[in-house]
This record gives structure tokens, C-alpha cells and sequence, in this order.
């Protein structure tokens, strides 16, 4: 087993803990996205997009980035929507960004 391999039993590991920290999970998340490996992407969307909808929005944006962006899943382009359209969160949001800005 390589180094690559642990990396990616170390993050299932995490993923599947009930009590994982956000940290963790995000953690998890980008060190099964990096580096950018195609086929692990795809074995390992199905668990990502789980997280999609997690109470946590730094858990969330990198759900979003692991199967939207890294990914470019089209089968997991529906759930990106809906993930996007129900977020309540307005760091998206043009008056939010400027208002960022400005402090």
C-alpha cells in the first residue's frame, strides 16, 4: 500500500465517523480531491455529495467544489442545483461580497 493509498483510508475513515468535526470532514474531503485524480473523483463522488447538505457551510463548499468543480459530475449536476438553490447562506450574495470588501 503507497502513501496515496493511506491517504484515502484515512479520509473514508473520517467520512464515516458520526461525531467527525467539520474541519475534518473538510479535510477529508480535499485530500480525496488532491491530487486531482479522475477515477478517484468518480468512485468517491457518491459519498462527497452526501455532504452537500450538511449543516455546515465550510463542509458544504467543499462538497460543492469536490463533485462541481474538481469533478465536473455530470450525474452530479442536479444535486449541485438543488444544493445551490437551498442554500440560505448569502456569501454569494452581490451586496454581501461588496459589504466584505468594504471592511
Amino acid at each position: 500500500m503507497d502513501a496515496q493509498d493511506q491517504i484515502v483510508i484515512s479520509a473514508f475513515a473520517v467520512l464515516s465517523e458520526a461525531d467527525a468535526t467539520p474541519t475534518a470532514i473538510c479535510e477529508a474531503i480535499v485530500r480525496l480531491g488532491k491530487p486531482l485524480d479522475a477515477a478517484q473523483i468518480e468512485r468517491t463522488a457518491p459519498l462527497i455529495a452526501k455532504y452537500l447538505h450538511h449543516k455546515n457551510f465550510l463542509v458544504q463548499y467543499q462538497a460543492l467544489w469536490f463533485v462541481g468543480c474538481w469533478g465536473k459530475l455530470p450525474q452530479c449536476l442536479e444535486e449541485v442545483m438543488r444544493a445551490a438553490r437551498e442554500d440560505n447562506n448569502v456569501d454569494n450574495h452581490p451586496t454581501q461580497r461588496d459589504a466584505l470588501v468594504k471592511s
